[in-house]
């Protein structure tokens, strides 16, 4: 074995900053730093997780050319504690040290044990101080080890472990007493002290302690780096991303000796024959660690089968012969395919499908895959379906409606007959070779499904319920430093202003809405025709150190979540390939990501949630409140009676009028701005068309014409796309060949099957289906080096075919090349347009209130059992949409969401979405119905006076009084205190309004304060001249010696001053004890009441509290849009006037009309620079520009963003595409935007 030492300790991003900041190594990172310094292998310790351990492997198999007989072992740094001491500690609300120690696997059984160690310590984890502690308990560690022991290295760590304590702070024999009950647990020859290389005091104690202890016990010591950062020169980063997090935290004092050192650097810090021993020792210990993997074959959960009687093949009419795959099930011995083909029967009978032919065959060749890929597995992937088949019952069972497919899975058709899918692939065309195939047995299939965002976490439990707590997990993602966030943690351990930070994240590029790397921002990239961007350059150098820090930061792991759908079930322990540890809010999750974990033969099910479900969901349970829709008896058989798919109405054109006319809120996958462009752009009036949208809207290229536009060119003229085929050179043959694969899509591929079939056919690329699905993958992974290759793969086979250059050309160009940014597969689009036609059968058959309501209710966070943050942008946007439909809350009817009015066909706000109203408020304004007033209401809840500000404002009380300022003024009157009697501290308050008469008095009152009291001021030239002009005389007489001026300056005896001034204020104190006095201080109260809460008029009160307006525009209030001669975005013509033309970049461009618009801003978008703007006549999309969105986004000390909700603002520019385009290029205006501040006829208007 080559090399100079064995690092056993060190860590990685990826492992250690799952809790806290802590390293900023990257796994191939530190292991190719290790290999360059000439170490002989490290071992990955990360605090309490397993996590990078996988990447190491991968890392090494993949580079093994090069590394050699390098090696990497797995450890894990745990803490080790009394469990006592712990519960003493917690109990007393103490501090307690969680003393570090090392623990490494010497094989793969150690292994096992580290993935149970780190798993106990995540379920005994608890919060102390406010960070998540993961102790490993000495009893627990004392009872398990001995089974592993041989297995498992153990070494002291660094200076937080016990033994350094002990050596720092107490006695030898201590420390020897440790020594014995480490050696005793682990062995003397499995035990190891841990020397580091530091010249502090503390460490230079501990080493010469342990070298001393190794003598005398005989225990090893080796050389170990703590290495939480690769080199010496990355240290200044280390320690600003670690402060990113707290800048209070000592980085200096525990980290500056915690990287990689070379044995040359060691020199340094180490005496020679402490190195040279030390690094002996640890070349003997890596060979006693011995070579093993973590892959292992992915295996498939089982589910309890049921006593099922088996399918008799003499009762069926079915000739067996003919259908070989179906002939093997019926003479499996696995119990599971029996069961499988038992539910198929059955299923063709229940869904009354004939078996014929073309059914028989469909079955026959999906068994015919399953077969062959279970041949590879080496188990029946039969299991598989079962598993899902199960999983979607307890879905179903737990209250969420589960989506009609998603995904490649829509192709299966024996899918579709256990009702993981609710599609028929036969009907609608789709091949079964897209999810499934013998020719990929190694690519298992990966079955998604959806489910309603609010059950998830009841999903979770009921899977694990009926599997076992041990057996499912959720997957864990990593977090890591994108673009954005890495400017923001660099900035913020460097401390640069927030403000500033933002800044410079609105200086970075964006591409498709995603901001560019770091490296590209900085250094430009040619292969993607990016240049460095200036200005971002330009405010970085600004910043000392900022540049660096973030080229080392960026991508690198900074905490953990919870996966979005997947979840990981397992027949044993999970701990048996994977470990737990829990995220911040205490989800539990797997250690490893879904990649790793299936490297380890985890097979993970994508439970993913969809808003849209829950929309639905909400609208049966208000159909079932109005009694529209009937129970039976459970949900699933309530959703199949009415929203099956075989019960909805597909092609009524009074349906797709009202998707049209907007009546459709939260349409699925329309609702974007692309989207609903692309519906109307389309006039998508059948099923296949809107399938057929939702799959080109994903189309793009970067030059020339646009997929959609192609296909709509071609819809309307097929002789077109003759004529194109002709230009590209293809001959009478080939056209008729591309009609057949492309004539039913209008001649464009929209969808990954149809690529796959093209490339498949033996006249164009003959590609084999494993050739055709590494195609479609290059394409969908955005691997533009993987992409590459399958270009020249392509072109290569196609030429040896015989293929015509032009051919190919037409084929990558117009279908390959228009897919590589995004593309549905066939069966994802269809299944996901049938949950759109859901929502129009809904609103078409009961009613569009009903489906309004619900997606409010869903947007407000408020539905079912559901209590969540509302999201009042979404809100404030869904109503835009509908004007007059949504009327004000009720105080005496509203529920806590929004409930439909079917016979007024309007929506009544609910209480919980009104601004600031929590859960609790709601219930107790229900509780406490009927009030006939504003007092009755205040004596019956006892409501925050604030909070019944905003409930008037949000017209709660209009039935009452519809007069809502007369409302608001009888509140203001009923909270505010009015006191008996009034004191001379009232006096300043009211000074103004105090009769003529007692002006004097008060004139010394106010003086009398800036001498003494809590609002004295320091003694000054204003206060002595005002003394000697107005008090000194008369006071002087009553006390000669009241007053000194010593050196000039003025000393008042207050006490004396005092007795002289209550005698000249009798007059104005009797005044304060009248009913005058006490009715002007009340008016007063009640005036600055009003100034702090009520300011407005009702429009703007409604903006404030229900985020939208009901009645009136507050801009109808006053004459600033008429006096800037706003006009109605609506009367504008979608494209353009232009007026003239102007020069820009060597070309001549139209010079466009610009006209100004007005609007109250309810949303915004920074990743797009749209401000979404509600203007009288409804929502407009404002197309601000990344210049103009940096500008007046912009935050500073003085100053708001403009695109805060509630900002009143006129627009100079130009409508186009159904988009407003801010621009006030070459208009009389100054600038594109101007706001509008203060109410009514008050209000003006301010530029940047």
């Amino acid at each position: 074995m080559t090399g100079t030492y064995f690092g056993i300790h060190n860590h990685t991003a990826m492992g250690s900053n799952n809790r806290f900041l802590d390293s900023i190594n990257e796994v191939d990172e530190i292991i190719e730093a290790a290999y360059s310094k000439g170490l002989a292998g490290i071992s990955l310790s990360d605090h309490q997780t397993l996590s990078s351990h996988v990447q190491a492997e991968k890392f090494l198999n993949t580079h093994q050319e090069k590394l050699g007989d390098f090696k990497v072992a797995y450890g894990d740094e745990i803490y080790l504690v009394e469990r006592q001491a712990v519960e003493q500690a917690r109990e007393n609300k103490e501090t307690l040290p969680f003393y570090h120690f090392v623990l490494t696997a010497k094989n793969e059984h150690g292994y096992h044990f580290l993935r149970q160690l780190t798993t106990q310590a995540w379920m005994d984890s608890f919060f102390m101080r406010g960070m998540r502690r993961l102790p490993t308990y000495w009893d627990w560690l004392e009872a398990n080890l001995p089974a592993y022991r041989g297995d498992i290295i153990a070494s002291t760590a660094c200076l937080g472990s016990q033994l350094s304590q002990i050596i720092l702070n107490s006695s030898k024999q201590q420390a020897r007493q440790l020594v014995d009950r480490l050696s005793q647990l682990f062995g003397l020859e499995n035990l190891y002290f841990e020397i580091m290389p530091a010249d502090t005091p503390d460490q230079v104690t501990v080493n010469k302690a342990l070298i001393e202890l190794s003598q005398e016990t005989g225990i090893k010591y080796l050389i170990s780096t703590d290495a939480h950062y690769v080199d010496l020169r990355d240290q200044q980063s280390h320690e600003t991303f670690l402060k990113s997090e707290n800048q209070a935290r000592d980085v200096k004092g525990f980290y500056s000796y915690a990287y990689l050192f070379s044995k040359e650097e060691l020199n340094d810090y180490l005496p020679e024959d402490v190195i040279e021993i030390g690094t002996k020792n640890s070349l003997e210990l890596l060979e006693q660690i011995e070579t093993y993997s973590l892959k292992h074959i992915q295996e498939i959960p089982a589910t309890r089968l049921p006593h099922f009687r088996q399918v008799d093949k003499n009762k069926l009419d079915i000739k067996l012969a003919d259908y070989p795959a179906i002939s093997y099930f019926f003479e499996s011995n696995e119990i599971a395919d029996q069961y499988f083909l038992r539910l198929l029967i059955d299923a063709m009978k229940e869904k009354q499908q004939s078996f014929d032919q073309k059914h028989l065959q469909r079955i026959d060749a999906e068994l015919n895959a399953i077969k062959v890929v279970s041949e590879y597995l080496g188990a029946p992937l039969s299991q598989y379906f079962l598993t899902m088949r199960k999983l979607l019952q307890i879905v179903w069972d737990t209250g969420s409606l589960v989506g009609p497919g998603r995904g490649s899975v829509g192709c299966f058709y024996t899918a579709y007959l256990l009702d993981i899918t609710q599609i028929d692939p036969i009907k609608y065309e789709l091949p079964y070779w897209r999810f499934l195939s013998a020719e990929r047995a190694d690519d298992l299939p990966d079955v998604d499904t959806d489910t309603e965002g609010a059950k998830r976490g009841d999903i979770i439990e009921a899977f694990k319920n009926y599997f076992g707590n041990d057996h499912v997990l959720n997957f864990c993602t990593f977090n890591t430093q994108a673009s954005a966030s890495t400017v923001l943690t660099a900035c913020r351990g460097l401390e640069v202003d927030l403000r500033e930070s933002r800044n410079l994240i609105n200086l970075l590029p964006k591409e498709r809405m995603v901001a560019w790397p770091i490296k590209d921002s900085l250094y430009g990239n040619k292969d993607k025709g990016r240049r460095p961007a200036q200005d971002f350059i330009a405010a970085v150098e600004k910043v000392p150190h900022l540049k660096e820090t973030m080229l080392q930061i960026e991508g690198s792991v900074r905490g953990i979540s919870q996966h979005a759908s997947g979840v990981l079930i397992t027949n044993e322990p999970y701990t048996e390939h994977n470990a737990m540890m829990k995220t911040q809010s205490g989800l539990e999750v797997t250690q490893y990501d879904a990649d790793d974990s299936a490297y380890q033969g985890g097979l993970k099910y994508d439970i993913l949630t969809l808003n849209a479900l829950d929309r639905i969901h909400e609208a049966m349970r208000l159909l079932l409140r109005d009694q529209k829709i009937e129970w039976q008896g459970d949900l699933k058989s309530t959703y199949d009676k009415y929203f099956a798919v075989d019960r909805l109405e597909m092609d009524v054109p009074e349906m797709f009028d009202m998707l049209f006319d907007g009546e459709i809120i939260n349409a699925f996958e329309f609702s974007s701005m692309t989207g609903r462009r692309t519906l109307l752009k389309m006039n998508a009036r059948t099923f296949d068309q809107l399938v057929a949208a939702n799959a080109l809207m994903r189309l793009t290229v970067a030059e020339g014409e646009q997929p959609i536009d192609r296909y709509l060119r071609y819809r309307d003229d097929l002789s077109e796309w003759d004529t194109d085929m002709e230009k590209y050179g293809l001959n009478t043959d080939e056209i008729t060949l591309m009609k057949q694969h492309l004539q039913k899509f209008y001649g464009v591929c929209y969808s990954q099957e149809t690529l796959m079939a093209l490339t498949m056919d033996p006249q164009i690329t003959g590609f084999t289906l494993v050739e055709a699905n590494r195609l479609r993958k290059s394409i969908a992974k955005k691997n533009q080096e993987l992409y590459e290759q399958e270009k020249k793969h392509f072109y290569e086979k196609g030429q040896n075919l015989g293929t015509s250059e032009a051919l190919l050309n037409y084929v990558w160009d117009s279908c390959a090349e228009p897919a590589k940014y995004y593309s549905f597969n066939l069966a994802h689009g269809t299944t996901y347009t049938l949950v759109l036609m859901v929502e129009m059968n809904i609103a078409y058959r009961f009613g569009a209130v009903y489906w309004k309501t619900a997606c409010l209710s869903v947007n407000s966070g408020i539905y079912g059992d559901v209590f969540t943050g509302a999201d009042y942008a979404k809100v404030s946007r869904a109503i835009g949409q509908m004007p007059g439909v949504v009327v004000n809350p009720d105080i005496n009817r509203s529920d806590y969401g929004f409930l439909p009015d079917s016979e007024r066909g309007r929506i009544l706000f609910g209480l919980y979405p009104i601004v600031g109203i929590g859960k609790d408020d709601a219930q107790n304004i229900i509780d406490n119905r009927p009030y006939d007033s504003v007092e009755d209401f205040l004596t019956k809840t006892e409501m925050t006076p604030k909070k019944t500000v905003t409930l008037v404002k949000a017209g709660c009380f209009d039935s009452l009084n519809e007069n809502r300022r007369k409302v608001m003024e009888d509140l203001v009157r009923a909270v505010t205190p009015q006191k008996k009697k009034l004191t001379t501290v009232q006096v300043p308050k009211i000074a103004a309004d105090i009769p003529a008469k007692y002006q004097g008095q008060v004139e010394l009152v106010l003086f009398r304060n800036k001498i003494t009291g809590r609002n004295k001021v320091p003694m000054n030239e204003q206060i002595k001249q005002q003394f000697f002009d107005r008090y000194e005389q008369a006071y002087s007489a009553e006390a000669p010696d009241g007053w000194t001026a010593n050196d000039g300056k003025l000393s008042i005896d207050v006490k004396q001053f005092d007795k002289w001034y209550n005698k000249q204020i009798k007059g104005l104190k009797a005044w304060l004890k009248t009913e005058e006095a006490v009715s002007i201080e009340a008016r007063q109260n009640m005036r600055e009441f009003w100034k702090e809460n009520c300011v407005g008029n009702e429009a703007s009160w409604e903006m404030e509290a229900l985020s939208f307006y009901v009645k009136k525009h507050e801009l109808e209030y006053t004459t600033i849009p008429e006096l800037y001669h706003a006009v109605d975005f609506n009367s504008l013509g979608d494209e353009p006037t232009a007026i003239g033309w102007t020069s820009g970049k060597g070309q001549a461009r139209p010079q466009y009309q610009r006209n100004v618009i007005a609007g109250t801003v309810i949303d915004k978008d920074p990743r797009k620079n749209i401000i979404f703007l509600l203007t009288k006549t409804g929502i407009v999309n404002v197309r601000v520009g990344k210049y103009n969105y940096r500008k007046y986004d912009k935050r500073t000390k003085e100053s708001q963003s403009w695109f805060e909700r509630g900002t009143k603002l006129l627009v100079v520019g130009y409508r186009r595409n159904g988009d407003y385009y801010a621009s006030a290029t070459k208009s009389k205006y100054k600038a594109p935007l101007m706001k509008i501040k203060g109410y009514g006829q008050k209000a003006w208007v301010k530029e940047k």
